[in-house]
């Protein structure tokens, strides 16, 4: 949970300490010249875990901001795309973040503007493709709220 959500929304579902991600562990750890095989072994262990957490982070990041990507439409997520160009290994709450203050912050006049689009009478010369659409969006606009 803690690569999709941050901190502060981290601790209202878990009472566990948040991970906070780690950094590439490095190259191969280089060993004091009188190690013995017992603390060699552990090391390369403990490096072993390292990388493979860290690879695995990566690939949720990957899997996560894909199916965000999917979930928009196109030219949103292009938007974001363009802007993952610019950026090394980005994380899921860094394209979030991105996301969020282009779309997510509202305020008065947009929940007013909303809801009068919402409860705007229909007619049925408008079409049945008009009433599904606005239906849809309402149902977007709830999920997201």
């Amino acid at each position: 949970m803690s690569i999709a959500l941050p901190q502060l929304l981290y601790n209202l579902y878990t009472p566990h300490p948040y991970l906070s991600r780690g950094l590439h562990p490095g190259p191969i750890p280089i060993f004091a010249p009188n190690a013995n095989d017992a603390v060699r072994e552990t090391s390369m262990l403990q490096y072993d875990i390292a990388l493979k957490t860290h690879g695995d982070e990566n690939t949720m990041d990957d899997l996560i901001i894909e199916e965000l990507l999917d979930l928009m439409d196109g030219n949103c997520a292009q938007y974001l795309r363009d802007r993952m160009v610019n950026m090394v290994n980005p994380t899921f709450l860094q394209i979030y973040d991105i996301a969020y203050r282009k779309w997510g912050a509202s305020n008065p006049c947009i929940n007013l503007a909303n809801c009068q689009k919402m409860t705007a009478p229909w007619f049925i010369q408008d079409g049945i493709n008009s009433l599904f659409s606005r239906i849809a969006d309402c149902a977007k606009y709830a999920q997201f709220a």
